[in-house]
């Protein structure tokens, strides 16, 4: 016997069975593709991301060594100007304390000698290489001619003397930075070199990969300019000497960026690069560094979202058929109920309705014209009904809602209000009928911006904008108000509706969004961009007024041993506590911000003379000298101050920063404690 489906799922006995299949195909198709396409745009955002983040990576790592070389230059370069290295009269072992203190700060330095002018090393760290002479040595050639940095090199001699370094899997390793000692005329007394320990950039290595935690399995190397490897890792020591990369060629185009690119080991790698910009004065040695991870590995949660999406697609389009099932009975209800009623109808049940379906389709007008058994009266009760539900409905949306609503005629005066309304202002209904809007007025706009908002309402038929009311009690606060007229057949103007909405909870976030824009969170002192904000007005109005303004630098002496020794928290309390003195001093008569880290700076904006700035920095000076009691310890510092004078030293923001920064860092390097003006 042949077989034959049931009528109800048999496509040529049904036509919910016909719409089921044909929808359901195309439904199912358009699921699937629809998944596919969202699987490759979000595996191409997750792989994007990631080859950000090594991006990210590798520039934080290039910016901190670089960073960090230029400190390393500066404290170099501060300690050959200073009197007790350059004097010829100061005893060498006193030059040597002088040398071990420095290293004693910064542990990472491996050795800090002095040579004399003839390349004779007078002095050094642990005694080492007294006498030794280092005339041909790079760091003593280029030394004598200005400060330099030399790229890493073998420590051959010291790496027999001093330990084995921590990280680096090679024996020891220097970066060299020198400078040159000279007298008071210019004339070269000698050369100053710090040896910084190569084990330091795998410190710095640690500290950028740490944060990211376990899950991140990435390796970082740093190249020299000549694509010399540095840095390498367990998977790529130090004895493979040189790398040559598609990823180390695009350092040349573009300081920063990701690629997928074949290493030697045949293994494909995201690789993030980052070049050398130097830092500040420093100019960089050309340095590059790639942070990579197996590609398979990078990528794998962009493989399994992809995987995970399309599966999900799969399951939407399968689930969807018994919905459509479900949903196909009810479109071809209204078919099969037509045909139920007629059927009965033609038996002779007369009591019966056809029932009425809305539109113009097949099944609309086919059941409009069955409804020649529904009267007049019946179809008007039920427009009375549905018009009787849609004001229930308005009442309710006018009483329950959460936004002040306001109902007046044509001449603004109020017919109703909603509990919103009494909610927000404090005004019962009682008390603000038959009276204007005007009873809610703040005081605060005037009468212009009041005839703007008519003019617009007479002009649109609606304003909307912020605006300020004063509430029952007396308050005033901020609200957005809608404005809206209603006409009527005529084309006049019956009534008015206001809705409005209470934003003071808004505005204080703004207010408090703004403040910390401005200020330093730390200290509560406004910050740097609210400073040279300051600065430039100061500026303008000293050169249209005639008359001087000031800006003072000023940097806590020793406040980074304090904080690498006690802490950071520690160091954040002395912060607090300088900001506070700093602020007792300065008062009304300056203008007092945090520069960064361990600066502030204070802007006069009338200068009588050179004596009122010169007696507030010594007021400074003296507040910030006192000892600190801070968490049960007995702290001093010292303060540098660098002071420029508009227009004497600068006309303009950057320069006159930029004078005031230059004149502390001659105060640093008088000895610290010292007040400096920039001319």
């Amino acid at each position: 016997m042949p077989f034959h489906l049931p009528a109800f799922i048999n496509p040529h006995a049904s036509f919910r069975a016909r719409l089921v299949i044909v929808v359901g195909l195309v439904s199912l198709v358009t699921i699937l593709l629809l998944s596919w396409l969202v699987a490759t745009i979000a595996s191409a955002q997750v792989k994007k991301d990631k080859g950000a983040l090594m991006a990210e990576v590798a520039h934080q790592m290039m910016e901190t060594l670089d960073r960090g070389i230029f400190e390393r230059q500066r404290e170099i370069t501060i300690m050959a100007a200073m009197d007790a290295i350059r004097d010829p009269r100061v005893p060498l072992a006193q030059k040597q304390k002088q040398l071990e203190q420095l290293k004693a700060s910064y542990h990472n330095y491996a050795w800090i000698g002095i040579a004399d002018a003839q390349g004779k090393i007078l002095a050094g760290t642990g005694d080492l290489q007294e006498g030794k002479s280092v005339a041909r040595h790079a760091w003593f050639v280029n030394g004598a001619k200005g400060p330099a940095v030399g790229d890493v090199h073998d420590a051959l001699q010291l790496a027999k003397l001093l330990p084995k370094p921590i990280y680096d899997y090679l024996p020891l390793r220097v970066l060299d930075i020198s400078a040159p000692i000279l007298d008071a005329d210019g004339r070269l007394l000698g050369v100053i070199c710090g040896q910084l320990s190569w084990d330091w950039s795998f410190q710095v290595r640690n500290e950028i990969l740490d944060p990211l935690g376990h899950d991140f399995k990435a390796d970082i190397l740093v190249l020299s300019q000549e694509n010399r490897l540095l840095m390498g890792t367990p998977k790529l020591h130090q004895l493979v000497r040189n790398i040559s990369l598609p990823s180390t060629e695009a350092t040349a185009s573009s300081h920063q960026g990701f690629i997928v690119e074949t290493w030697p080991d045949g293994q494909d790698y995201l690789t993030g690069y980052a070049s050398s910009r130097g830092y500040a004065n420093y100019k960089g040695l050309g340095w590059k560094v790639l942070v990579r991870q197996e590609a398979e590995q990078a990528f794998d949660t962009a493989t399994g979202l992809g995987l995970a999406t399309f599966l999900v697609g799969i399951f939407v389009g399968g689930f969807s058929l018994p919905v459509l099932w479900i949903v196909a009975g009810h479109l071809t209800h209204p078919m099969r109920s037509i045909a139920a009623v007629a059927d009965r109808i033609r038996s002779g049940h007369e009591e019966e309705h056809i029932p009425v379906y809305p539109g113009s389709d097949e099944i609309a007008i086919l059941s409009q014209s069955l409804a020649q058994l529904v009267d007049n009266l019946e179809a008007q009760k039920h427009q009375l009904l549905e018009n009787n539900q849609e004001l229930q409905l308005a009442a309710q949306v006018f009483a329950s809602s959460t936004e002040g609503i306001l109902i007046a005629d044509a001449d603004l005066r109020i017919l109703s209000v909603n509990k919103a309304f009494s909610t927000i202002t404090g005004y019962s209904l009682e008390e603000v009928i038959g009276q204007t809007p005007r009873v809610l007025a703040s005081g605060k706009h005037s009468a212009a911006f009041y005839q703007a908002m008519w003019n617009a309402i007479l002009k649109t038929g609606r304003w909307q904008g912020e605006i300020y009311n004063r509430r029952r009690d007396g308050s005033v606060y901020p609200e957005w108000l809608i404005i809206t007229s209603v006409k009527d057949e005529a084309g006049r103007v019956s009534h008015y509706i206001g809705i409005f909405t209470d934003i003071s909870e808004r505005k204080t976030t703004e207010e408090r969004i703004l403040y910390l824009a401005k200020h330093d969170v730390l200290t509560n002192l406004p910050n740097r961009v609210f400073f040279l904000e300051e600065v430039e007005h100061a500026i303008a109005e000293a050169e249209a007024r005639g008359h001087k303004a000031a800006v003072l630098f000023v940097d806590l002496d020793r406040f980074k041993n304090i904080n690498d020794s006690l802490g950071h928290h520690l160091g954040d309390l002395l912060l607090k506590e300088v900001a506070r003195r700093f602020d007792a001093v300065v008062g009304k008569e300056g203008f007092l911000a945090r520069w960064g880290g361990d600066e502030f700076v204070v802007l006069v904006r009338v200068l009588a003379d050179v004596e009122q700035i010169m007696a507030l920095g010594y007021r400074i000076s003296h507040a910030l000298g006192e000892p600190f009691d801070i968490a049960g310890h007995h702290l001093s510092i010292t303060s540098s101050i660098g002071i420029a004078v508009c227009p004497d030293d600068g006309t303009d923001l950057i320069t006159l920063a930029r004078n005031a920064d230059t004149a502390m860092f001659h105060a640093k390097a008088h000895g610290r404690d010292n007040i400096v003006f920039f001319t």
